[in-house]
Formats: structure tokens, C-alpha cells, sequence
């Protein structure tokens, strides 16, 4: 993806950064909040080869579960009442 695609064109500002000197007004940058003259010092990009961190629920539901049947299997059973 493209800046052209995002609907601006960046310029170079020397040691600043990239700045933006034309914005689409119907684009995903302008719909983002970027205005004209923004300065761009760096992104933030996810990384593709890490899991999803709502992968750790799975594992940790099933841990609870185990939890619980070992908790459950292991009460004692009340005594009757001798009558």
C-alpha cells in the first residue's frame, strides 16, 4: 500500500520527517484525522509472523476447566447421618 492509495502525497522535510503536501478529501488519510503540512515521524506496523493475542484464551479456558474438574472430582462426598 501506497501513500497515493491512502489518498495523500508526502514530501520529504529533511531530518523532520515526511510531510503531507496533499490530502484527498475523501481518502483514508483524511478520514484518519492527518491534515496538510502534518509531519510523519514514524509508523507503527503489526508484525504478520506474531499470533494474535486472543489465541491465549483458548489455552487459558481450557486450563481453567481442568481446574475446575480437579476441584470437583476431588470434594468429599458428606457422610450420612446415622439415624
Amino acid at each position: 500500500m501506497t501513500a497515493n492509495d491512502l489518498g495523500m502525497t508526502l514530501r520529504d522535510d529533511g531530518a523532520r520527517g515526511l510531510a503531507i503536501s496533499n490530502l484527498n478529501f475523501v481518502g483514508v488519510a483524511k478520514k484518519a484525522g492527518l491534515n496538510f503540512g502534518d509531519v510523519i515521524v514514524g509508523m507503527k506496523v503489526a508484525n504478520p509472523a506474531r499470533y494474535s493475542a486472543r489465541w491465549l484464551y483458548l489455552p487459558a479456558f481450557l486450563l481453567l476447566g481442568l481446574v475446575m474438574l480437579w476441584n470437583w472430582r476431588g470434594r468429599e462426598k458428606p457422610a450420612l447421618a446415622a439415624a
